[in-house]
């Protein structure tokens, strides 16, 4: 009996340095495999390189092409914040960068001319326009 466990635990080392080994292998080919005589092959596996795996690439790279956002001109960030801003008074920087797409560096910058960082413990870390850049509309219930 111990034979037959050292039978199933060997292994061919033969192509160690390759790039993959298999770990699993699915309950019918296990099965097949047992019952196979020694020197049988069982199953063949087809290893495919995906799009993404064809050309290696740096670690610091996969990251910044991924976080990479497509950095538009100021003007248009400005708009973009604009219109944000006719829906809503106050936002979080968070909600700017999801609305725009663009890195807390560059809403920063932008916003540092156009916005005021609220401190107030009503609306604490939000952004507001200022003043000369504000035209909010009215309540109807306010004309005179």
């Amino acid at each position: 009996m111990s034979q037959e466990i050292q039978k199933k635990k060997k292994m061919d080392m033969s192509k160690a340095s390759r790039g993959i080994w298999l770990v699993k292998v699915p309950n019918y080919v296990a099965q097949m495999w047992e019952q196979a005589p020694n020197d049988m092959q069982v199953a063949t596996m087809r290893m495919e390189k995906s799009g993404d795996d064809k050309e290696p690439a740096k670690k610091d790279d996969g990251k910044r092409k991924k976080d990479a956002t497509k950095v538009l001109s100021k003007e248009n960030i400005m708009d973009m914040l604009f219109q944000a801003f006719e829906k809503h008074q106050y936002y979080t920087l968070k909600d700017l960068q999801f609305i725009t797409k663009q890195s807390v560096f560059v809403l920063k910058a932008i916003l540092k001319d156009i916005g005021d960082y609220s401190k107030d413990p009503a609306h604490r870390q939000m952004w507001e326009l200022k003043e000369e850049y504000r035209h909010y509309q009215k309540p109807e219930n306010e004309t005179k």
